[in-house]
């Protein structure tokens, strides 16, 4: 059953003051998880928010290669592996003369951080558009996974207006991801499991074995 594994509450939070941010709720079957900033991204001291100026990019390619992105990663503990489904997260922009739209783009490790490999996108035109929700689920790269996977949500404008974005503060989370998290099974229950199939296999074909 999918449920909430790791989130992010920015209330009282600015990215100047705590870079990188750890997760105010994790699993416990995590090592760690925090939110930080990609290498072209100044921090902003904005109260209650997490992110930066510096996402004057006209492009997701551009923006790739200026490293204008907020990231955040999960890290499993040994033995764990875990499954995603979905992301909801609450964004803006510093100041609502937006002349032209905003854009941002999710990406991760495992499916690779280029623009051809986007996992979503959104553009917007307001400074505080409402809460996002990211469908995950029908992505294989996304399942099964026991190492650490990075996401990277990229910003950039399409001509004019605003270079600061930020995760910004609602009531409750602001970021979270949804899944299941299992113990990978010991190598013994593997084999446990092996030879039960073998011990059902032989006792129906004794079973169904013509009597002569």
């Amino acid at each position: 059953m999918y449920g909430q594994i790791v989130a992010w509450d920015v209330s009282s939070q600015n990215a100047a003051a705590t870079n990188p941010l750890p997760a105010s709720t994790l699993d416990s079957r995590f090592t760690s998880a925090s939110l930080t900033l990609g290498s072209g991204v100044v921090a902003s001291d904005a109260g209650s928010t997490f992110g930066g100026s510096g996402f004057g990019q006209t492009s997701l390619a551009e923006a790739i290669s200026g490293g204008d992105y907020l990231s955040f990663s999960l890290t499993p503990a040994s033995g764990s592996t875990f499954s995603l489904s979905s992301m909801s997260l609450l964004f803006g922009v510093a100041t609502a003369t937006v002349t032209t739209n905003f854009n941002v783009a999710l990406t991760s490790s495992a499916s690779g951080f280029t623009a051809g490999n986007a996992l979503w996108n959104f553009a917007f035109g307001t400074a505080s558009p409402g809460v996002q929700t990211i469908t995950l689920s029908s992505f294989p790269s996304l399942q099964d996974l026991t190492l650490v996977v990075e996401f990277r949500l990229y910003g950039w404008r399409d001509v004019s207006g605003t270079t600061t974005f930020r995760i910004r503060s609602n009531s409750g989370n602001d970021l979270s991801v949804f899944g299941t998290v299992s113990a990978i099974p010991e190598p013994s229950t593997y084999a446990a499991l092996m030879g039960a199939v073998v011990l059902a296999l032989a006792a129906g074909a004794r079973w169904t074995k013509p009597r002569r």
